[in-house]
């Protein structure tokens, strides 16, 4: 996976460099040529987009992105249809999303976009005709498989799978797995976990060691109707074992 991203990182900063005003140019003979999976270094023609987004102007983003348009097998979520990581980066392609360094700590040191509530209504961004950026942490340079992971976590947030409504525990969770399906990486691990159930939902972030994800809610109102039913106040620490609770402090 490094040597597949370093070889696009190359070949962007190249095209960059020559063409500074061609991010949204057609990729004909200029076009940065990735490594693929199979043994003759070969890339089908369909696996390469057409049109680079100009809304991304870093090589190393840029890079992420055309890896993450690469990224063709279905996601099953069990949410709607499945998620690619090629329609992911055609969302952002389409709504013309910025992607920036968080150098500025919009988000403290993480990656992420603004998300504007009114009431029970949340939108990314609260100017007509302004698109706001995703801002992906600046740690995430150095580490290809994160960076694509993260893009691919934060424009899946975008697409806003529940609706206008505020982030969840349920959601972050399908973001996280969207981002290591898409990466290929092997964390965080999902095996055994049932995330309608609320118990398994609250043990991965706390096994993940996650624990601020419980202050927000668990699920949004379109799965409630699925959720197991379990008894319970509704406390996030609730039907966990003893050994998860950390300190007292913590409740």
């Amino acid at each position: 996976m490094r040597r597949f991203i370093l070889i696009i990182l190359l070949s962007v900063a190249i095209v960059s460099i020559v063409h500074s005003r061609g991010f949204s140019a057609t990729l004909a003979g200029a076009a940065p040529q990735p490594a693929s999976a199979d043994p003759a270094g070969s890339v089908a023609a369909s696996a390469l987009p057409a049109v680079l987004p100009a809304a991304i102007h870093d090589p190393r983003l840029l890079a992420a992105w055309i890896g993450l348009y690469q990224q063709q097998a279905a996601i099953d979520l069990g949410e709607g249809a499945p998620v690619s990581g090629r329609s992911l980066a055609q969302y952002a392609l389409d709504h013309a999303i910025p992607v920036v360094w968080n150098t500025s700590r919009v988000c403290g040191g993480n990656s992420c976009s603004v998300l504007y509530c009114a009431g029970a209504r949340c939108t990314y961004g609260d100017a007509p005709g302004a698109v706001p950026p995703i801002y992906i942490r600046p740690q995430d340079r150095v580490d290809a498989p994160a960076l694509m992971s993260t893009l691919a976590h934060e424009i899946f947030h975008r697409t806003q799978p529940f609706g206008p409504v505020g982030d969840t525990r349920y959601e972050e969770y399908l973001a996280f797995m969207v981002g290591a399906r898409v990466a290929h990486t092997d964390w965080p691990s999902f095996e055994g976990y049932h995330p309608l159930d609320p118990d398994q939902l609250n043990l991965w972030f706390r096994q993940n060691r996650m624990d601020y994800y419980l202050q927000i809610p668990a699920y949004p109102d379109a799965v409630a109707a699925r959720v197991y039913q379990v008894s319970g106040s509704g406390d996030p620490y609730a039907g966990l074992p003893p050994q998860f609770y950390g300190t007292p402090l913590s409740r």
